[in-house]
């Protein structure tokens, strides 16, 4: 009788453990996805940005100064110089208001406010 009520103890215990170690990995998985879902957002979110915003801002900068090597008014220095505040901007810009509440929450969670400004950076530099 005693092996019997052990056996169901055994066997039950076996159930519940194995039902906590597929909740614990479907779990995992969905969050695996979430990562992909939101990290291709911002790198599509990117990519549209730059093409289409970021590109002409750039250009009608670069129309405003000598970037001729050869010239003696020379202004490449002071071009990247501007380039580079505009990258910046544009990085707290796609932050603020181009990604959605729940994919910015996402994001930080998983990079924190530096690394996600640097992930954009990177991107948008490329």
């Amino acid at each position: 009788m005693d092996i019997i009520i052990l056996s169901i103890f055994i066997i039950t215990l076996l159930i519940i453990l194995f039902s906590i170690i597929t909740i614990v990995i479907n779990k995992l998985l969905i969050k695996n996805d979430e990562f992909v879902i939101n990290y291709n957002i911002l790198l599509n979110t990117i990519e549209v940005y730059k093409e289409t915003i970021l590109s002409g801002k750039i250009n009608m900068l670069s129309s405003e100064y000598d970037l001729n090597q050869k010239s003696k008014t020379n202004s490449l220095v002071a071009f990247e110089k501007e380039k580079n505040r505009i990258i910046s901007e544009t990085v707290k810009d796609i932050m603020k208001n181009y990604l959605s509440k729940k994919c910015f929450k996402y994001l930080i969670k998983m990079y924190g406010i530096d690394g996600l400004s640097l992930l954009i950076l990177t991107h948008l530099k490329r």
